[in-house]
């Protein structure tokens, strides 16, 4: 189990529940609202896998997703999104994304 999941989403509800989910365990959970504040939770908390949105206020989470290759590409990142077009979802995969919900 993770120590530390990092959920990048401008949707403050999707931060509740998923600091609910692990509620009782070891897992720190962190909240960023958009890309620049995920990127920099991204260096400085160092968490083992990141819930991303695709669409953030301030930037693709398709591009973010690059952005933090860029910095650790063995960071697990799963891409969640209300989006339900399916070409999104086979951008996520083929950029390298370990999965892909709806939320």
């Amino acid at each position: 189990m993770p120590d530390k999941v990092l959920a990048i989403d401008d949707d403050r509800s999707l931060h509740h529940l998923v600091g609910k989910v692990f509620e009782g365990s070891e897992v720190d959970v962190i909240a960023a609202k958009d890309g620049r504040a995920g990127l920099e939770s991204v260096e400085r908390d160092r968490p083992d896998v990141v819930l991303l949105d695709i669409r953030l206020p301030d930037a693709s989470g398709l591009e973010l997703f690059r952005d933090i290759q860029a910095r650790d590409r063995r960071l697990p990142v799963v891409f969640i999104t209300a989006d339900s077009e399916s070409e999104t979802a086979i951008s996520a995969i083929q950029l390298g994304a370990f999965d892909y919900l709806r939320k």
